[in-house]
C-alpha cells in the first residue's frame, strides 16, 4: 500500500505497470525453475502405481 502511493507520486500508470512487471519476472522464473514432466506413454498411463510409503 505504501509502495502504490509512492508510485502514485511519481506517476499513477505506474501502480498498474507494476504487477505486469511484477508477473513478468514471475512467469519467467517459473519456465526456468519449473521442471518438465516426462511424456507419458499409453501403457505407462494406464498401469496403477502402487502407493509409496
Amino acid at each position: 500500500m505504501v509502495i502504490g502511493g509512492a508510485l502514485t507520486q511519481i506517476d499513477w500508470r505506474w501502480t498498474f505497470f507494476l504487477p505486469v512487471a511484477i508477473a513478468a519476472g514471475t512467469l519467467a522464473a517459473a519456465v526456468r525453475h519449473v521442471p518438465h514432466d516426462s511424456p507419458r506413454t499409453a501403457a505407462t498411463a494406464s498401469t496403477p502405481r502402487a502407493p509409496s510409503r
